[in-house]
């Protein structure tokens, strides 16, 4: 049932192993809750989080970086016990849709704006070039989490 999209279970890692989904909404919700369009999903209790944790949301919105504390706070609404949160996450960075860069602080690549370079937190580049080719921008997401791990 997991390949018809009727379910989502995952055999690995261990944090994932312990739920099933019985719902996909369920999940689809909680990734819609960090990633979305700004400028057509903004829900109303955003407005709060940004008036009471105005730094770390805007640079959840201006530069794709969130907190463990703000993601929290994102999922008050309908994943409040510690065990979901913590599955969200572990779930978004295992499909390298989020990566931890320090600890508690997350890079979320879809987020970033389309100009904005990464500076590398080590002496050491990397440089990947793709020239003219196609390069779809799902994967080129999924490259920067990993590269950034």
């Amino acid at each position: 049932f997991h390949e018809l999209g009727v379910l989502f279970h995952f055999s690995t890692p261990a944090e994932l192993r312990e739920i099933v989904i019985l719902q996909p909404q369920w999940l689809v919700s909680g990734m819609c809750q960090v990633i979305f369009d700004w400028s057509l999903h903004e829900q109303e209790h955003h407005k709060v989080i940004k008036l009471e944790m105005k730094s770390a949301y805007d640079a959840w919105r201006e530069k794709g970086m969130v907190t463990r504390r703000l993601l929290d706070r994102l999922w008050e609404f309908g994943f409040q016990e510690p065990h979901l949160k913590a599955f969200l996450l572990r779930f978004m960075e295992e499909v390298a849709l989020i990566c931890e860069v320090d600890p508690g602080s997350f890079l979320v690549p879809c987020l970033l704006p389309p100009a904005a370079a990464v500076e590398p937190a080590a002496p050491q580049s990397f440089v990947l070039d793709f020239g003219a080719s196609f390069l779809p921008d799902s994967l080129f997401r999924r490259l920067i989490c990993y590269a950034v791990q």
